[in-house]
């Protein structure tokens, strides 16, 4: 039981540093929603997930400079 927790951990691990591994390019906002995506998919909800989000959410508000209509298609292009 414990070498499949080991396995899982360690493939939700791989897929946060998958996610902090393309932060260089997070200077386009459909960049910061494929990470969202991926990050959405983790399963563990940790203290890094969160901070990746908050992370995340961040960097859309800065690419957006705060515009609703364009937080708006970034939402659409996450959730849907």
């Amino acid at each position: 039981m414990s070498v499949e927790i080991n396995k899982e951990e360690k493939i939700e691990n791989a897929k946060f540093e998958a996610i902090i591994s393309d932060k260089r390019k997070w200077n386009s906002v459909s960049e910061v929603a494929k990470a969202i995506k991926l990050l959405r998919k983790i399963r563990f909800k940790t203290k890094l997930y969160y901070l990746i989000l908050y992370e995340l959410i961040d960097r859309v508000n800065v690419l957006t400079k705060g515009k609703y209509y364009e937080l708006e298609s970034v939402m659409d292009e996450i959730f849907f």
